[in-house]
């Protein structure tokens, strides 16, 4: 079955680069961000609460704070309007997210 065989993979890489020690829904809410930013598609705090799939939004926000303690995203001010917070993803992200690839 290739689909265990890619969890399983998946699973592994994940615990050689760190990401294996996020919950599940801070691991989606990275991989959000990963994406937004690779479709090279501001994303924004507003945007993660409006999923309603990651918790209310001081839950939200911990997880966030969670991502950037751990060096995966960071938080920047968006030049259009400064009242907005956008979400990137660091280089430290795209090396895992590489590595991870690599790996399967």
């Amino acid at each position: 079955m290739k689909y265990i065989q890619l969890k399983e993979a998946i699973a592994k890489a994940e615990r050689a680069h760190g990401v294996h020690e996020l919950d599940p829904s801070t691991r989606e809410i990275l991989q959000t961000i990963a994406a937004a930013n690779l479709a090279e598609t501001k994303i924004r705090v507003s945007d993660i609460k409006n999923e309603n799939v990651y918790g209310t939004l001081p839950t939200v926000l911990s997880r966030l704070q969670k991502l950037v303690n751990a060096g995966f995203i960071e938080r920047r001010e968006d030049a259009d309007d400064r009242r907005v917070v956008l979400l990137q993803i660091t280089s430290k992200a795209k090396t895992v997210f590489k590595k991870i690839s690599k790996a399967l």
